[in-house]
């Protein structure tokens, strides 16, 4: 509330018979739109409520004089990176800044490298199901 009304930040909601289906949240810096948030209904995808969305987002955007679009983090060949190459997104290397450098731990970089290996060798039908849940009950 308090970003949207300083216009540091804008939030569209797609609806269908007066049901919320889909979210899209923007943070908007020095002249850039950045995505972080993304909700959407399973039940209504076939209507395409994402799209709209961003859409609307982009329209909003050029109007108010926005120069880039930051559609979020994505790795090439992997999850969303689909739908953000659809809209002819250009894809670039992001900088990470640190408080201090530090080493990545063992059983971090252990689990960083494990579950997606672990997730490409899963059955699609398998991985399907797993998919859904941990969007819906986990939130990732």
């Amino acid at each position: 509330k308090y970003l949207v009304s300083k216009k540091l930040a804008k939030v569209l909601g797609a609806y269908y018979k007066g049901k919320l289906i889909a979210v899209l949240a923007g943070v908007t810096v020095s002249g850039r739109v950045h995505i972080n948030i993304s909700i959407s209904d399973h039940k209504y995808l076939k209507f395409r409520p994402n799209d709209a969305l961003h859409w609307a987002f982009i329209q909003w955007a050029c109007n108010n004089k926005y120069r880039e679009f930051d559609f979020g983090i994505v790795w090439e060949g992997r999850g969303q990176y689909g739908f953000k190459k659809k809209w002819n997104a250009e894809l670039k290397d992001l900088d990470y800044f640190y408080l201090k450098p530090q080493k990545l731990s063992e059983p971090f970089y252990f689990k960083f490298k494990f579950f997606p290996t672990v997730w490409k060798l899963m059955p699609t039908s398998v991985a399907s199901i797993l998919g859904q849940f941990f969007r819906e009950q986990i939130a990732i």
